[in-house]
């Protein structure tokens, strides 16, 4: 998922930048589903938010807010 998040900043366009996040986010809910063999998930936002910020703090996307407002 932080792989993923890396490459916004090399995006050009819009639609490839937010591709790029959903690809994220979907590759962030995949490796805890594989972690716990499918005997947890990410159901609510409660439980997504600390994985989010996590991914967030250690990607090394300068201007992460920009390129989301850029969206």
């Amino acid at each position: 998922s932080i792989e993923h998040l890396n490459k916004l900043p090399s995006l050009l366009t819009p639609l490839d930048k937010l591709n790029c996040l959903l690809t994220s986010m979907a590759s962030m809910r995949t490796t805890v589903i594989d972690y716990w063999k499918s005997k947890e998930e990410l159901d609510t936002m409660d439980d997504e938010l600390p994985i989010v910020i996590y991914v967030v703090s250690m990607s090394s996307v300068p201007g992460l807010a920009a390129e989301v407002r850029f969206l």
